[in-house]
């Protein structure tokens, strides 16, 4: 029998108890924040992310190849951020 993972801890790089916290707020159409650890990103580019992130998340859950690439990446790429760059 396969023993089962700790969480977050065997996810996370460092092992630590932290999750990164990603978060993007519309402002409106043309307005927004990101905020990844506590870094935050208001403005238009906030506005475009979200969109992506929202074009992409529907092509992964389509079960399209890039969107499940994107995603694959993009995962990676966060938990890579919040356990050296961004803790």
């Amino acid at each position: 029998k396969a023993k089962l993972k700790a969480y977050p801890q065997d996810v996370m790089m460092d092992g630590s108890d932290q999750m990164p916290l990603v978060v993007d707020l519309s402002l409106g159409r043309f307005d927004g924040m990101i905020s990844f650890n506590g870094v935050c990103i208001p403005g238009p580019l906030a506005a475009v992310v979200k969109w992506i992130l929202e074009y992409t998340k529907v092509m992964q859950m389509q079960g399209r190849p890039l969107g499940k690439l994107i995603w694959k990446f993009g995962d990676a790429l966060t938990l890579f951020l919040a356990s050296t760059v961004l803790k």
